[in-house]
């Protein structure tokens, strides 16, 4: 999947927009040869919140990645604040953690997203399953202290 391939998967993705970004990074992971292939045309659209929010998704991931940034991405800021996905509120919970955990391409291109939305599969099960054998071992010492009294 290529960058200037995302519109035309959200045009038909309709309510699963979301569908178009995942697509495109788990691609990105998968394939790390043809990274700069997959970003160098510039995507069209009629919808400049979506050439947006590609551009920013794109940005992030050339940061992470350390690969060369194309320049058309440089050329999508927002003027309102947008979360990479249209059906996320910019309120509540879930937005006040994706504007705290956002990449810094976020900034740049006002649309607003966790690092863990652009992160390898891999990492992110690596990560999870870290996280539950320490709440584990964490309830495992609360037991025993609980017993020993």
């Amino acid at each position: 999947m290529r960058a200037a391939d995302v519109p035309e998967v959200i045009s038909w993705a309709g309510e699963r927009d979301h569908l178009a970004y995942s697509m495109l990074i788990k691609e990105w992971h998968w394939w790390p040869a043809d990274r700069e292939a997959m970003i160098v045309d510039r995507p069209v659209s009629d919808d400049h919140k979506d050439l947006c929010r590609i551009a920013a998704v794109v940005h992030a991931l050339c940061d992470q990645d350390k690969v060369p940034v194309p320049d058309w991405v440089y050329d999508y800021r927002s003027s309102e604040p947008l979360a990479m996905l249209p059906t996320l509120p910019r309120t509540g919970g879930i937005w006040d953690r994706a504007v705290a955990e956002a990449c810094n391409a976020c900034e740049y291109h006002n649309v607003w997203f966790s690092w863990r939305d652009i992160e390898p599969l891999s990492v992110a099960a690596k990560r999870l399953k870290k996280a539950r054998r320490r709440r584990r071992r964490m309830n495992t010492v609360r037991r025993f202290r609980l017993w020993r009294r």
